[in-house]
């Protein structure tokens, strides 16, 4: 996320320009100026707000789900199986969680378009 804030960064620096360089404690526009500024600040601390909930509770959790995922079915207390039993099993479990692992893609594709689209609305 670090490129997309970017532009929303300089935003922020091009706000407190004034108060780095043209304003002084007795200038007449410090309230106006103030008032960019914590404007300025609140959308950034909001926008963040919604970055970081997006990333942890969408992004993040369905990134956790996958790296649990058990790709094939070895349960110890399974009696003996032939080589073709062992492969019909495993060529089972690898389709089904196939299809999973392509359902939780395309959520965190869509969450990270949902993010992108957040800050360049932004």
């Amino acid at each position: 996320t670090r490129p997309l804030i970017r532009p929303l960064l300089a935003e922020l620096e091009r706000r407190f320009q004034p108060g780095l360089s043209t304003l002084t404690w007795a200038s007449m526009n410090i309230d106006g100026f103030l008032h960019v500024l914590n404007a300025g600040l609140r959308a950034v601390k909001e926008l963040m707000g919604r970055v970081r909930d997006l990333t942890e509770n969408r992004i993040e959790r369905q990134i956790r789900v996958v790296g649990a995922m058990r790709l094939l079915d070895l349960d110890p207390a399974r009696e003996t199986l032939s080589l073709d039993e062992f492969l019909q099993i495993q060529d089972t479990r690898l389709r089904e969680q196939g299809q999973r692992l392509r359902a939780r893609a395309g959520e965190i594709e869509e969450a990270v378009g949902d993010l992108v689209e957040l800050i360049g609305t932004f």
